[in-house]
Formats: structure tokens, C-alpha cells, sequence
């Protein structure tokens, strides 16, 4: 039922508040008129309360769904843009998966996901409106130009036969380097617990 014209915005993740926020990127989605938002992502407690909010806002506008990693690939390919609303994430599998599928990405302004995610729109999701302005400035050339870049990152930075090779590579490194553990001796003990007694007074 969506419109081959509709800005269709995909977020991936588990249905939470806390973590991914996709309460924050209903709000901000809903300040979007004509946006549409696909949410695929597993259910915990608070996902009732997070799709009530998406029927109130969105109305018609929003899709939750569940689906087999397998088949997340279509999902990616019917939207026009990736977005998640955490302030932050160790790693983000989510944001490498939307590169390789050609999505521009919207996400956090960590240094983090700077660095992992390398070329993205990056926005500052602790502030109310960012998202919404960042969707709704951003040029859709520049969109497509990111949706480019994101594939040739994903090729660059993690591929699997160049990853298997670098974590190789690293942990010949660390395996190879000399032994740098202090000693621990009843000096450095005493000494470590009179600095402790201190802090504490």
C-alpha cells in the first residue's frame, strides 16, 4: 500500500524506548508530512506503548513488522532512507546492513558511529527537532550520494574476507608483542590501597 512517491524511511531494531528510541523517531517522522516509516524489529514491554504512540501520530503512515534476518534485505530495498534514533551503540550492525543495501544513513553524532559509519547524516538525537530537520534539509541528491558511498564503504571496511584477514593480522600483533603487565608486588599493593584510603578522604 505504499506509493511508489513516498519518502519511505526504514528503522531497524528491537521495539524499545531505552536503547533504540523509536518512540523519538516516531515524533520526529511525524513532523514530516508524506513521510512514511517501516519499523522491523523485535517486541520487549514497552513495544504496546511505542505502537499506540505511531498510530496516534502516523496514523496510516507507520508499519511495524518482524522478520527473519534473511528477508530484512527487502525490507532495506523498499525504502529510501535508514534512520535510528539511539544516542549511541557499541557497533551497529543495522547502519552497515542499510549502507550495503544503498541507503543513505540518519544516526547518531557519537564519535562512535563516526567512525564506524564514516559518511552519514549525523545528527544530534538528544535534541528535539534535529532528526525532523536533518530528513526534511537534506538534499536528495545528497541522499543518493551516500546511498553510493555507503556500498563502496561496506566493501572497503567490512567485507568479510578482508575483516577475517585483519582480525588475523591484529591478534598476530598482540600475540607477538612482549609481555607489558606491570608486576604486582606488596609495594605496588600498599601503595594502590594508600591512594584509594586518600580519594576516599
Amino acid at each position: 500500500g505504499i506509493g511508489a512517491d513516498e519518502f519511505v524511511l526504514i528503522s531497524v531494531g528491537t521495539v524499545c524506548v531505552n536503547h533504540k528510541r523509536m518512540d523519538h523517531v516516531i515524533r520526529e517522522v511525524a513532523a514530516l508530512p508524506g513521510a512514511r516509516l517501516v519499523v522491523v524489529g523485535q517486541e520487549n514491554g514497552e513495544t504496546p506503548a511505542i505502537k499506540a504512540l505511531g498510530r496516534e501520530l502516523l496514523g496510516e503512515r507507520v508499519i511495524f513488522t518482524k522478520m527473519p534476518n534473511e528477508q530484512l534485505p527487502q525490507a532495506y530495498a523498499a525504502a529510501d532512507a535508514f534512520v535510528l534514533g539511539s544516542r549511541h551503540e557499541t557497533f551497529g550492525i543495522v547502519y552497515i546492513e542499510a549502507m550495503a543495501m544503498g541507503l543513505p544513513v540518519f544516526c547518531t553524532d557519537h564519535p562512535n558511529q563516526q567512525d564506524i559509519v564514516k559518511e552519514a547524516v549525523f545528527v544530534d538525537m538528544t535534541r528535539p527537532g534535529a532528526l525532523t530537520a536533518a530528513l526534511r534539509d537534506t538534499p536528495r541528491e545528497r541522499l543518493a550520494e551516500l546511498g553510493r558511498r555507503g556500498r563502496e564503504i561496506v566493501r572497503e571496511h567490512y567485507d568479510l574476507a578482508r575483516l577475517k584477514r585483519r582480525y588475523v593480522e591484529e591478534y598476530g600483533r598482540i600475540a607477538a608483542a612482549p609481555d607489558s603487565l606491570p608486576a604486582y608486588t606488596l609495594g605496588t599493593r600498599v601503595r594502590a590501597n594508600l591512594r584509594d584510603a586518600a580519594r576516599r578522604a
